[in-house]
């Protein structure tokens, strides 16, 4: 499918050839991306956690597009971890809603608030072969504050209203996000040494 979207890009004279592999490179993520997202929410849809899964998601990929982190070393690898988040995500609301009490709330609370202040504090982490303007820099740190800080709105208003698949679905994106922030951090600092 994606040969044939570049070469009648191609052929219409939308592209050149040296953009062909840059254009199918850019198509099969896109694809793939898509195609994760629709796995991913018919997974939720088959265990009633449509909602909670998408919000995962969309947590998750919020900060994670703002604030970096570590990546997988292949494709094939990011691939295979993004599907095994999603599945650990949905055995652990399996498991964790139906016996909710307060000591799964105060864990949930307390995970969330280590890993909001966890991104805050380390927020943005660009990758070493990645070089940005200290403006730049700035601009990704307040994007990420911003976001950061109306996500924990929504957690929040979603724990006092005790919604408390939403709230799981937040603290587990957040905390994700965050772990993947200081591990990049680590190995940020590994480059260093």
């Amino acid at each position: 499918m994606t040969n044939t979207i570049v070469d009648l890009l191609y052929k219409n004279n939308h592209i050149n050839k040296d953009e062909i592999e840059a254009y199918k490179f850019c198509i099969d993520f896109i694809m793939e991306y898509i195609t994760f997202i629709m796995i991913s929410l018919i997974l939720g849809s088959l265990f009633s956690l449509l909602i909670p899964v998408a919000l995962f998601m969309l947590v998750f990929l919020l900060l994670r597009s703002y604030g970096g982190g570590v990546h997988a070393r292949t494709h094939i690898r990011c691939t295979i971890y993004s599907y095994l988040l999603i599945i650990l995500f949905i055995v652990i609301c399996l498991f964790l809603l139906p016996k909710w009490n307060n000591i799964y709330n105060y864990c949930i609370i307390s995970l969330y608030i280590l890993s909001f202040f966890t991104y805050v504090l380390f927020a943005p982490v660009i990758p070493c072969n990645k070089q940005i303007t200290s403006e730049e820099h700035t601009v990704f740190r307040f994007k990420c504050i911003i976001t950061d800080i109306i996500i924990c709105v929504v957690f929040t208003i979603c724990m006092l209203s005790g919604s408390h698949r939403l709230c799981t679905a937040i603290c587990f994106g957040s905390s994700l996000a965050s772990f993947s922030l200081i591990a990049a951090k680590r190995k940020e600092s590994g480059h260093e040494s």
